[in-house]
């Protein structure tokens, strides 16, 4: 493309394109701007719902926890006023026996006392299965006192959340307190006694004498005191039902029975027809004529009287009922000192014995215990949970026992309900004799509980802190919840309504917006369009005034590459093209005269380099001779070192002891010693390491060498002197060397299971045969060879005993201080545990072990030390 076309079209770009990018982003900006509008409507509308709900929801959450904390203090009085009144009602029984004990006792006495203490319990109407609506219904309506107060009736200043609301009557009758009263000789033969339980006088020293064959207050009894009174367990026949809640004729079928709900337990509204729990509660204590004990006299407490408390409470909005009601999770129940109910709104859940055998029926229990009970090997599921953890993972995970509740034997013991969690929770409130609450989870839904103790004490129940056990209340935090949760619904209902309208409000207004932001785009448009013609125009004139100047300094520049050199473009106007031509011009002058300077230094640097170039071979030449005579010195050396090191075969010829040595230099030469030699007396063991590396220092290592196979040609058996005359020699000969290599050198002696180690170097590593570890710190046994003439004042020795397969390692500290990557020693004490750990293996085997795994220490890392070691392992 020419340079008009060029410089039209930059013109074009450099004009129009920000034109139009000025009408594109106003054009944009306007659409923008009704998006903006749509978005922020859209946006203030989300977020005015958005804090209408939190603060909504706020508001219920506040109002929610205001009502569980109002209702968990309501609850927790409720439990605590219910043990209390029970407790009360225990000690009136102890009263009643002491009171009747004081009397002359005979049967008239006994009759009239149980003919007069009674008391009402609540009875309800009859109820029949309704098919249709699937529930137990009643025959009978109760009668609710009519309100006959209007508002014109209340007083002004009552009218604020005035409530009054009646409860029905519900039919009383009242029973005898107790089932049986008796008295008993000291042999336990009844004498007297006014029973609905049976009329015949019975030895109950005897258990199948006694109440469904399971008392045992004879035996109890008998280390009474006067005044004293023994209490039993709740003692009542089991009541079966193999169904868990209503009993219908769809959960019968699915149970496998025939309906016959008067066959089974008694469960309030879920089954009104069956058969109810009955039980005693026995007190006993002895009686005294002249202050001589003659008798005992009982009292067996009707267990309606007990039910009376719990069954009818409700803890929503009926308050009080006729008929127990589990069904909706809201109710109270009872259980004994050891966790086992005693009262239920399901009879069922209550704890009771077998008729015939006297033997308490077992509790319901889990899949899990029930497998741990099979492989006990125990035959009786009792014996079993006896020595059973109580408590043991209760968790809401575990799966009830199918077989239990297929026999419809289902009776709860807290200790063993291992899928009801809440049962440790009751346990740890009421241990101590306290109250308290908590929320849990239970079926699906949140359930509201609490628990209070029972403070009765007489008896055996002094002897626990939660007295005679304690009483329980679930309900369901839903039923507090109802009434936040109906004004949550109606916030809602308004929030979509006015959303609605705001919705509309916006919609109206977006179209409106819209139609003008199209009215000024088209105006943006147009403007453009006139400006883009008008640039245009301007945009040629210019390009051909500049077009025509450009040319004269092409054809000057295509000169000049041609190498006409004395070509010079010529000046018209003194304007910028003339100055640009003035400027090309005096270039090219300055270039024809640094061209033939140029000529001339080339020629002269030439002749430079030639001259060089032959310096530099003949200095090559003489280099590559000087290498040759190093490499061959070094060479001679290093295997002079490989020569005097001990041969394997050598090695293996020592009887006492398995040696294996291993040296590696880091360069072609090192200054690492190690030597085994063998003499008359035994053998002589060095290890050293010569300052530096190379050449000089292998020259001191094979003087060491030497000087020591030489004094032990010559017998000196003395270690100080040895050592000592040693370094007199390195010492002289590194002076005349002009050198100021030193070492480090241990010598050590083995004679007859006796190792004596002298000299100064790295610490000597002992591995016992039971892997004890030992180490021998040479610091003061020794001085370096070589710094001073004279060190015999320095040397001092230190002997070892050595038993079979005792291992002894040398070393130097190439190994020792061998680096990885991460610039981490190896250190001695991976070296100590290493060998520990293969202390079973040969010598050539442990000294492998260690090579490897200092190699593998260092992997790729560069090694900077000799590596020398020698493994002893003594036979």
């Amino acid at each position: 493309m020419k340079i008009k076309k060029k410089l039209i079209l930059t013109f074009i770009v450099l004009k129009i394109v920000p034109l139009i990018i000025i009408a594109f982003i106003a054009t944009y900006s306007v659409y923008q701007l009704g998006n903006t509008f749509t978005k922020n409507g859209q946006a203030l509308l989300t977020k005015t719902e958005s804090v209408i709900q939190e603060t909504a929801s706020s508001t219920i959450a506040d109002s929610i926890y205001a009502l569980d904390q109002k209702s968990q203090v309501t609850q927790e009085q409720t439990t605590i006023r219910i043990a209390h009144n029970v407790a009360e009602f225990l000690y009136e029984r102890d009263n009643d026996l002491l009171t009747l004990a004081s009397l002359p006792i005979n049967q008239n006495t006994l009759t009239q006392f149980q003919r007069l203490n009674t008391r009402d319990i609540t009875v309800h109407g009859t109820y029949h299965f309704d098919n249709e609506l699937k529930k137990w219904v009643t025959d009978t309506t109760p009668v609710i006192a009519e309100n006959p107060i209007t508002t014109k009736d209340i007083l002004e200043e009552n009218k604020r959340a005035f409530h009054k609301k009646n409860l029905p009557t519900f039919k009383k009758q009242r029973i005898p307190l107790y089932k049986e009263i008796s008295f008993y000789n000291l042999q336990g033969q009844e004498q007297y006694k006014a029973s609905s339980i049976d009329t015949h006088l019975k030895d109950i020293s005897q258990r199948n004498q006694t109440y469904l064959k399971a008392e045992t207050y004879y035996q109890e009894a008998q280390s009474l005191k006067q005044g004293e009174i023994y209490v039993s367990d709740v003692i009542g026949e089991y009541r079966r039902s193999p169904i868990n809640g209503i009993f219908s004729p769809e959960s019968a079928k699915a149970a496998g029975i025939a309906f016959e709900p008067e066959k089974y337990a008694y469960a309030g509204i879920e089954n009104p027809v069956g058969k109810p729990f009955e039980g005693i509660i026995r007190f006993v204590t002895p009686v005294y004529d002249n202050n001589e004990k003659i008798g005992y006299l009982t009292l067996a407490l009707d267990h309606r009287h007990l039910s009376e408390f719990t069954d009818y409470i409700m803890p929503d909005d009926r308050i009080l009922s006729d008929i127990s009601d589990a069904s909706a999770g809201n109710y109270a129940f009872m259980w004994d000192y050891l966790g086992r109910c005693i009262t239920h709104a399901r009879d069922y859940f209550i704890v009771g014995f077998n008729a015939e055998t006297g033997e308490r029926v077992p509790p319901w229990i889990t899949i899990e215990t029930r497998q741990e009970w099979q492989q006990s090997g125990i035959s009786s599921l009792n014996d079993f949970l006896a020595t059973y953890p109580p408590f043991k993972n209760q968790s809401t995970q575990q799966t009830l026992d199918e077989e239990q509740k297929h026999r419809g034997e289902i009776a709860l013991d807290c200790r063993y309900l291992n899928k009801a969690p809440q049962c440790h929770g009751w346990s740890q409130i009421t241990e101590q004799g306290g109250y308290g609450s908590f929320i849990i989870s239970w079926a699906g839904v949140l359930k509201f509980t609490t628990a209070a103790s029972i403070p009765y004490f007489t008896g055996k129940y002094g002897k626990s802190a939660r007295g005679f056990g304690f009483i329980t209340i679930g309900a369901n935090l839903d039923e507090f919840h109802k009434d936040a949760t109906g004004i949550e619904k109606n916030i809602h209902t308004v929030l979509e309504q006015q959303s609605k309208t705001m919705q509309t409000f916006i919609e109206t207004h977006e179209d409106k917006a819209i139609q003008q932001v199209h009215q000024t785009a088209f105006e943006v448009g147009l403007i453009a369009i006139i400006l883009l013609g008008m640039v245009i125009v301007a945009a040629i004139m210019i390009a051909n005034n500049f077009t025509q100047k450009i040319y004269q300094l092409i054809l000057g520049a295509q000169a000049f590459a041609n190498n006409h050199l004395g070509y010079r473009i010529p000046v018209q106007e003194d304007d910028e093209f003339g100055q640009l031509a003035i400027a090309f011009n005096n270039m090219s002058d300055q270039i024809q005269d640094l061209v033939v300077e140029l000529e001339i230094k080339i020629e002269e640097r030439t002749i430079e380099l030639t001259a060089a170039n032959a310096e530099i071979t003949q200095l090559n030449q003489q280099l590559k001779q000087e290498n040759t005579r190093m490499g061959a010195e070094l060479a001679v050396t290093q295997k002079l070192q490989a020569m005097l090191t001990p041969k394997l075969v050598e090695l293996a010829q020592i009887k006492e002891l398995d040696v294996a040595g291993f040296m590696e230099p880091c360069h072609e030469v090192g200054g690492d010693y190690y030597d085994v030699l063998t003499h008359e007396e035994g053998l002589k063991i060095g290890v050293g390491d010569v300052t530096g590396h190379g050449l000089e220092s292998g020259v001191v290592m094979l003087m060491l060498q030497t000087a020591i196979r030489t004094l032990v040609e010559h017998q000196e058996s003395d270690p100080i002197k040895f050592i000592n005359t040693i370094n007199r020699t390195i010492y002289h000969n590194v002076k005349r060397m002009g050198s100021e290599q030193m070492s480090t050198l241990l010598l050590a002696d083995y004679k007859q299971g006796i190792l004596t180690v002298s000299g100064q170097h790295e610490e000597v590593i002992i591995v016992r045969a039971d892997g004890t570890l030992e180490t021998i710190d040479t610091l003061d046994l020794g001085f370096p060879i070589g710094l001073e003439e004279n060190i015999e004042s320095f040397v001092e020795k230190h002997p070892i005993t050595l038993f079979k397969d005792d291992i002894v390692i040398f070393y130097t500290d190439g190994i020792t201080e061998a680096e990885n990557i991460q610039g981490e020693f190896y250190g001695t004490t991976r070296l100590a545990e290493l060998v520990r750990e293969v202390r079973q293996l040969s010598a050539v085997d442990i000294c492998q072990c260690i090579v490897d795994d200092v190699k593998k220490h260092i992997a790729e890392h560069r090694v900077f030390d000799d590596i020398t070691l020698l493994v002893m392992k003594h036979k």
